[in-house]
């Protein structure tokens, strides 16, 4: 029985995954994170792909969340959020330079993002490249720079 419920979850994750990447591609967000850590590839690279587990935990939560949502209004909060809480923060002015957007749709989304998943900034595990040592602190501190 454990199994099935395994395999459900890989299927469920395997189907979020497949619909996100319709409307952001994992290559989008690669894109879009080497752009905003220029110069820092592995720190860029290991930030795109746990953006793209918190996007796909956030579907799989609460698929209204991102619907209606840009792909620059998803990673621009996000994007702020993982680098403060990684310690490779950027500000909301450099990020929504980088994404051409504006400061307001950074800090509108970082602000979405902590409403809506609080706990995934006070417990969520760090991706296989260990660059990221989530600081409950450092989230909140920086929320409204």
């Amino acid at each position: 029985m454990s199994n099935l419920s395994d395999r459900e979850r890989l299927v469920s994750r395997e189907s979020s995954e497949l619909i996100i990447s319709r409307r952001l591609s994992r290559a989008a967000v690669m894109e879009y994170a080497l752009k905003t850590w220029t110069g820092e590839e592995q720190i860029a690279k290991s930030l795109a792909r746990e953006a793209m587990a918190v996007i796909c935990e956030a579907y799989e939560r609460n698929p209204a969340f991102l619907g209606n949502k840009s792909k620059k209004w998803i990673v621009g909060g996000l994007f702020y959020l993982l680098g403060q809480t990684c310690g490779h923060a950027r500000t909301q002015k450099q990020i929504a330079r980088v994404l051409s957007t504006t400061e307001v749709t950074i800090r509108a989304s970082q602000q979405s993002w902590l409403t809506n998943f609080p706990e995934f900034w006070t417990r969520r595990p760090t991706s296989n490249v260990k660059v990221c040592q989530r600081k409950t602190s450092s989230a909140s501190r920086h929320s409204h720079s």
